[in-house]
């Protein structure tokens, strides 16, 4: 429709420039060119409105399309954005496996030196607990009455006896481990000029 428009106008143009050359031709087609003229002004009006809308179209055509390739653009610079954040979150997460997995070794380390240590304070119980010495005994006569004699002493009413290291039989203390040990007597009597009260350990 728009070419066709053009082609009249231009034909249009053609028969006036022609009839402004040619003054005969004015005179003798003057009824036949009015009615032509009158037709080829009222396509002429059609198609410049048609024109008109054809331009109003297309500026809007031109319009979305700027619209729709901003969008785009815009679309674009999204995808570009979550890309690099997606490629920053892989590797973050590439960093954070990484730890895992180092805190897994350390954490395997830490349980092995754990177990090495409730191993230790497990033996060094059981070494402290065989370790414990301690007797504590009496030596009474008949009756409650007084002891007397010479050589080895025998204390013969075992209160306390952890370890078992003192035997009530021959009256000796065997020291089973290696260690300091206290010794405490307590002693009491009559002394006399003739028969002393001593005791010696």
């Amino acid at each position: 429709m728009k070419t066709a428009g053009v082609v009249l106008l231009l034909l249009w143009f053609g028969q006036v420039l022609i009839a402004a050359e040619n003054p005969e031709v004015q005179n003798t087609n003057t009824g036949k060119d009015a009615a032509q003229q009158s037709d080829i002004h009222t396509v002429l009006r059609e198609t410049s409105i048609l024109i008109t809308e054809q331009g109003a179209e297309l500026k809007c055509t031109k319009t979305q399309l700027e619209t729709v390739q901003k969008k785009a653009e815009d679309m674009e610079k999204k995808t570009d954005v979550m890309e690099s954040r997606l490629r920053a979150s892989e590797k973050t997460v590439e960093e954070m496996e990484s730890l895992v997995n180092q805190l897994k070794t350390e954490n395997k380390v830490q349980s092995a030196y754990l177990n090495a240590t409730v191993t230790a304070v497990s033996d060094l119980k059981r070494e402290r607990a065989q370790s414990k010495v301690s007797f504590f005994a009496l030596l009474l006569g008949e009756g409650g009455r007084e002891h007397s004699g010479i050589g080895t002493l025998v204390f013969q009413v075992p209160i306390t006896n952890i370890g078992n290291a003192y035997n009530r039989q021959d009256g000796k203390f065997r020291a089973p481990i290696r260690g300091v040990y206290s010794f405490a007597v307590y002693i009491y009597g009559h002394g006399r000029k003739n028969n002393p009260v001593g005791v010696s350990l």
